[in-house]
Formats: structure tokens, C-alpha cells, sequence
């Protein structure tokens, strides 16, 4: 199949509708939480702060649920209606082009999404009224319309109807139903196309035909009554129109076009905590929810990404919508929802499932020349037919074994007149001959050839009545405008109005868009006026802000001037201070090096505590010496003795160095010591000691005397 692309891709086309509340809906006092603008295309969902009905017996739980949602949020669309459109302006805005397209050979998909009981059948068949009939019916009748108003093209259609129920594919035009098992085609330009294998397609040649055929097959779907809803759809279902285009080329060779048109009812959406659901329709409920699941995922990776791998093989129902989400079709994506605040969350949710389909791009193909359209073999047997019956029109016949060959026909003879000339024939040449005085057995012969001569005739107009109910019947299924006898004026007329119709309806629709586009430019002039008035007082507001910030900016710049020169001054303090003070801790550290043994700075070291809070050192007490426990045990149990009449002999650890050790010190060391003295000997520097700074070192002659 050859194929043409258009000049671009183009996206998906997504509309929603919003149904009315229902008796029940009313009865239980849900409010709308739904506001529909259809002027351009917005729709507002409103989360309710109270919900009338949710979860009567834990009323808590339905507003905690709910917490977590926005409070408000607006989607945009292709377009939008609320509970007072019709049937008929539905179809019209939004389908009606796909019908359009399919004639001239692109495939086309329409399908309804939402949730349980949110009206997409009654958007996809409706009722058989001219009022209130669905998309199906109204597409039926758009198909023959335009069939009757081609002039020099022939058409053929044909249609099936499947289901998919539990992921398996069956036929519901068949008998009994039969599963079909979908296959994997790959054509010669690499692209992929999944099929139903065995699917079965009626040739139909009027719109009651395809009543007939959508009311069998929805009388085999799957139903079953819910809390959410009495015949709720447990399956989901696909119905396929195939139109084949003949026309007549410039060449004189015929141009071949095929379009499919796809119209889909998806099963609804559904919580069992509100179907309360049980059982086998529980089950099918979650088979739903998996295949629907699957269908957002490729709907999810269409958006993120081209590169992304899309995962069509995980569900029967997208291997069939391939061609439908970012494939060679034009797509219709109708989402209904319901305006009750009871099912917030749920119109919420399709909201956002239909937003993510608006990014998703299509590129539509033209089917021209294909190679497996039935039109051109019907077209060929048609002709083949009618040279024959021309031919035999003509007056000589083929004639079969032992007959006379060379017979003539007999053309416009009814079988009654001709039986009435074959009888007068016989008994007129049977008087002839006994007049001329044949023999008896001349006579019976040439009777016998007369007899033989009239069954082959009427063997002869048998075959020519069994073709040309051959070639009735072909062009039975052979559609067109001008060839076929039950076309009348009434329904020529019908269908010229419904084209002005539907062109009245276009020009509306662009009225509507030239609308939309005039108020978006007003308003955009609104906000280019309003911003040019305050321009002048935004102009002045800048001034005088301008002037306050360079006031600020001079006084800043003298207070950093001050800072600068009070930080240097503090800095040049600090710098003496530290001199000082590293002085004063050199010459500290010389005289403990010098005068205090290393290991008894250990001790003073690990005695030595900071005090935060103080800022200072403060030493621990001493520990226990381990020789003096010893001369307190060798004490204890003796009688008291006099100090003076018992005197006690100590063994002390006496230094190892003297004083008298550095009444000479090392060249090296004297130079140093002498130059920080000196430098420590300056009046300033000389700290004021006095004897009451050692008291420890005062003799005290009142307990021991003279030493």
C-alpha cells in the first residue's frame, strides 16, 4: 500500500464533555463542583469542601481524602460542552471531519473515555432517534450522504464490530462470538500494524444495514448493573468502518483510496469502594482498570519523549489503537466526566488524562492504491459480467456438447410465450410434413431437433438470468451516486441539505474561532494599554527611587570610609597588643623551661582545666601520693606519740638541679635571657610583687620556733 503523508503532524484533538447530574446524583444533593466556558474552550473543577454522600459512615475520611487536591484548577481543550449540548452539535464540531477524512483515504479513530456512568456510550450510540442518536448512528448516516452525492465515484463499505472483554478480542457480528487472536503485519516500508486475525466483514450498502449490524453487536457485549451504574459496559468496544474509493482519474485509469474509521467505546473507569462491586464483575472491573492503565502509560510515553520506547504490546486494546496514538490516523479523543461533587476526584482524574493526550502527535497518511481493497476485484467481475450479457445480447451463444451449434438466441421472449410458439411450431411443422409426405421417422427427427433447439434456449436465458443476478448483486455492494435504482430524489434532497447543513455548521464553528481569536486580541490590547498608562507613573516611581538609592548609596559609601578607618585602627591596636603579649609568653616560657623540671610541667599540665565560663585556668586538686598512703598505713594502730618526742625520718625526692645551676649560664642561652630581661626591666614592665603575694613562704615562728 502506497501511502502520503501530509505536510506536518498534527496533534490529537481532545474535546470534553460534562453530562447532567443524574436522579440518583439529585437525590443524594451532590452539588457541581463542574464549570464549563465554551467560548474558550476552559473548563474549571472546584474541590468541594463538604461532600453530600461520600462515605456516610466515616464523613472525616472523604474530606482528608480530599485535603491533599487543589482546591482549584482550570484545563484548556480543543472544545468543551456542558450539560446542555446535543447530540447532534457534538457530532457535528467534532466528528463529522474524521467522516470527511476517511472518504478521502486517511484512517480515523473517535473515542470516548471517563469514568463508569460518566455518559460516554450515550455519547457513542445514544438513542434510535434523530435527536438523541450517538456518533455511531450520526456517522452512518453521514457515510451514505455523501455516497449519494458522488456523481462518478463507486464505493464499498464494509464493517465489523469487536470487543475486548477480559484482554481477549472477540466478534460480535459472528455466531457464538468466537475469540480472535491479534496479530503482527509488517509492511514493505518497515512500518508495524496489529490486526484481528479472522475478523469478520459485512458488505453493507445502506445506513439501516449498519443499524442492523450495531444493534446485534451490542446485544452481545458485556453488561452488568453496578452501584454507579445499571448496564454498565464491562468491555471495551471497537466498531470499524472500511469505505474503498473509486474514482476516475485524468488519465482514465481509476484512482483507488481505502479509509478506516475506528469508533471506540472504552469501559468506564471504576473504585470498588463506589461500585461495590463483587465477583466476577470485580474482576472484570480490575481487567479494565489494567488495560485502561496500560493505555495511559502509552499515552505517557507519547508525551515524554520520541525516543522513549512505547509500550503498545502490554494490552490487546493499545496493539489495536497503534495506528490511533502516534501513528498514520486522525484522532478524536472525547472525555466525558460527571459535574457531581461525589465524583471530584474521579472528573479530576480525566481531566488530567485527557490534558497529557492534548501533546500527543499524530501524523495522518492518505491510503492511495492500496493493494488489498476488494473494489477493484468486484469492479473487474462487474465488467466481466456485463460483456457476457452484452454477448449474449448479440444473438449467438456458446453452445454445449451435442447440441446445434450456431443456435440464435431469442431475446425478450417470456418462458410461457415461448412454450405457447414452441407448441404451435411443432404441430404446424407436423402438418407440413405429413402434407409433404415425409416419412414417420423424418418426422419424429426434425421434432426431436425442435425439442432440443428449445431446451437449449431456455437453458440459455436461465444462465443469462443467473448473471445478471450475479451483477445485481455486485452492484448491490458496489456503492455510488446515479447507480443504484433505489436512490430517489426525496434522499438526494436530504443529503444536499445535510451537506449545506454541515456547511452552515463549519461556517458557524469558524465564526466561533474568529470569536475566540478577536476576544484574545482585545484582551491582549487591554493589557498593552493598561501597561502603557503605567509606564509614566512606573517612569516617576523609578525616579524618585532612583534618588533615594543614590542618597543611600553616598551615605553608605562615607559610613564604609569611616568603617575602613576604624577597623585599621583597631587592627594596628591588635597588633601591638599581640606583640605584648607574645613577649610576655616567651620570657614565661624561658623561665619554666629553665627553672621547672619537664616532668613536673606534665603534671601541672594534665591538673590544668579552662573554665569557660570564668575565661581562665584553674588547676585540680592533687591525687593521693602513693608513698605517703604508705606512711599512713604503716601509722595506723600504733599508739599517739609526741611529734617531739617521736620523731619521724622522711625520704624526699630532692631536684635534681639547683639554683646554684645557672649562676652561670651557657653563652647561648645567657644573650637570650639577657636581652628579654632587659627588655622586661623597663619601669612599665616590672611587675609590683610583695611579701604578702608568698604567704606560704613566711616562716611561722608561733608553732615551730626558730628554725
Amino acid at each position: 500500500m502506497s501511502t502520503t503523508k501530509t505536510d506536518k503532524s498534527e496533534r490529537v484533538q481532545v474535546v470534553v464533555r460534562c453530562r447532567p447530574m443524574t436522579s440518583k446524583e439529585v437525590t443524594m444533593k451532590c452539588r457541581s463542583c463542574v464549570d464549563v466556558n465554551k467560548l474558550d474552550g476552559s473548563i474549571t473543577i472546584t474541590r468541594p469542601d463538604k461532600v453530600a454522600g461520600y462515605n456516610a459512615s466515616n464523613p472525616k475520611s472523604a474530606l482528608e481524602e480530599f485535603s491533599s487536591l487543589p482546591k482549584t484548577k482550570s484545563f484548556t481543550f480543543d472544545s468543551v460542552y456542558g450539560p446542555e449540548s446535543t447530540q447532534r452539535e457534538i457530532y457535528e464540531e467534532t466528528a463529522a471531519q474524521i467522516i470527511d477524512a476517511v472518504f478521502k483515504g486517511f484512517n480515523g479513530t473517535i473515542f470516548a473515555y471517563g469514568q463508569t456512568g460518566s455518559g460516554k456510550t450515550w455519547t457513542m450510540e445514544g438513542k434510535p432517534t434523530a435527536e438523541l442518536q450517538g456518533i455511531m448512528p450520526n456517522a452512518f448516516d453521514h457515510i451514505f450522504n455523501k455516497i449519494i452525492l458522488a456523481e462518478q465515484s463507486q464505493y464499498l463499505v464494509r464493517a465489523s464490530y469487536l470487543e475486548i472483554y477480559n484482554d481477549e478480542v472477540s466478534d460480535l457480528l459472528a455466531k457464538n462470538q468466537p475469540k480472535l487472536e491479534v496479530k503482527q503485519l509488517i509492511h514493505e516500508n518497515g512500518n508495524t500494524e496489529f490486526y484481528a486475525k479472522g475478523k469478520s466483514e459485512v458488505d453493507v450498502s445502506q445506513k439501516e444495514e449498519l443499524d442492523r449490524l450495531l444493534e446485534i453487536g451490542h446485544s452481545h457485549r458485556h453488561v452488568a448493573e453496578t452501584l454507579m451504574n445499571d448496564r454498565s459496559s464491562r468491555s471495551h468496544a471497537i466498531f470499524i468502518i472500511t469505505v474503498e474509493c473509486s474514482t476516475p482519474g485524468p488519465t482514465g485509469k481509476p484512482i483507488v483510496t481505502k479509509g478506516v474509521l475506528n469508533m471506540v467505546d472504552l469501559a468506564g473507569s471504576e473504585r470498588q469502594k463506589k461500585t461495590q462491586a463483587e465477583g466476577d464483575v470485580l474482576k472484570q472491573g480490575a481487567k479494565i482498570n489494567l488495560s485502561l492503565s496500560a493505555l495511559a502509560n502509552v499515552i505517557s510515553a507519547l508525551v515524554a519523549a520520541k525516543d522513549r520506547h512505547i509500550p503498545y504490546r502490554d494490552s490487546q486494546l493499545t496493539k489495536l489503537l497503534m495506528h490511533s496514538l502516534g501513528g498514520s490516523c486522525k484522532t478524536v479523543m472525547i472525555a466525558n466526566l460527571s459535574p457531581a461533587d461525589y465524583n471530584f476526584e474521579e472528573s479530576l482524574t480525566t481531566l488530567r488524562y485527557a490534558h497529557n493526550a492534548k501533546d500527543i502527535k499524530n501524523t495522518p497518511t492518505v491510503n492511495a492504491n492500496p493493494k488489498d481493497v476488494l473494489i477493484s476485484e468486484y469492479q473487474a467481475i462487474v465488467k466481466k459480467l456485463q460483456d457476457e450479457i452484452a454477448a449474449r445480447r448479440s444473438g449467438i451463444f456458446p453452445s454445449p456438447s451435442g447440441s446445434v451449434p450456431g443456435t440464435p438466441g431469442v431475446e425478450g421472449i417470456s418462458p410461457d410465450l415461448l412454450q405457447d410458439l414452441q407448441k404451435e411450431t411443432e404441430s404446424e411443422v407436423s402438418r407440413i410434413l405429413q402434407e409433404k409426405g415425409y416419412a414417420e421417422e423424418e418426422i419424429n427427427r426434425i421434432q426431436d431437433q425442435l425439442k432440443h433447439v428449445a431446451a437449449i434456449t431456455q437453458q440459455q436465458q436461465r444462465e443469462r438470468a443467473d448473471l445478471e443476478a450475479q451483477l445485481r448483486k455486485i452492484q448491490q455492494k458496489l456503492s455510488g451516486g446515479g447507480t443504484r435504482a433505489l436512490i430517489d430524489e426525496n434522499r438526494r434532497q436530504k443529503a444536499l441539505l445535510q451537506q449545506h447543513r454541515l456547511q452552515l455548521e463549519a461556517k458557524q464553528m469558524e465564526e466561533l474561532r474568529l470569536r475566540r481569536q478577536v476576544q484574545s486580541q482585545r484582551q491582549q490590547v487591554e493589557l498593552l494599554v493598561d501597561k502603557c498608562t503605567d509606564l509614566t507613573s512606573r517612569r516617576d516611581n523609578i525616579s524618585k527611587s532612583l534618588k533615594t538609592l543614590y542618597a543611600k548609596y553616598v551615605s553608605a559609601k562615607q559610613e564604609i570610609s569611616d568603617l575602613q578607618e576604624e577597623f585599621q585602627r583597631d587592627r594596628e591596636y591588635m597588633n601591638e597588643e599581640i606583640r605584648k603579649l607574645t613577649s610576655a609568653l616567651q620570657l614565661k616560657m624561658i623561665i619554666v623551661s629553665s627553672f621547672i623540671p619537664k616532668h613536673e610541667v606534665e603534671k601541672i599540665k594534665a591538673r590544668a582545666q579552662w573554665d569557660d565560663e570564668k575565661l581562665t585556668w584553674k588547676l585540680l586538686p592533687l591525687k593521693d601520693d602513693p608513698k605517703t598512703l604508705e606512711i599512713t598505713r604503716n601509722l595506723i594502730g600504733r599508739p599517739k606519740i609526741s611529734p617531739a618526742t617521736q620523731p619521724v625520718k622522711f625520704t624526699l625526692d630532692m631536684p635534681s638541679r639547683h639554683t646554684q645551676d645557672y649562676t652561670e649560664p651557657p653563652p647561648s642561652l645567657r644573650n637570650e635571657v639577657q636581652s628579654v630581661v632587659r627588655e622586661l626591666a623597663t619601669p612599665e614592665n616590672m611587675p609590683r610583687v610583695s611579701a604578702e603575694s608568698f604567704p606560704s613562704v613566711v616562716p611561722n615562728t608561733k608553732k615551730h620556733g626558730k628554725s
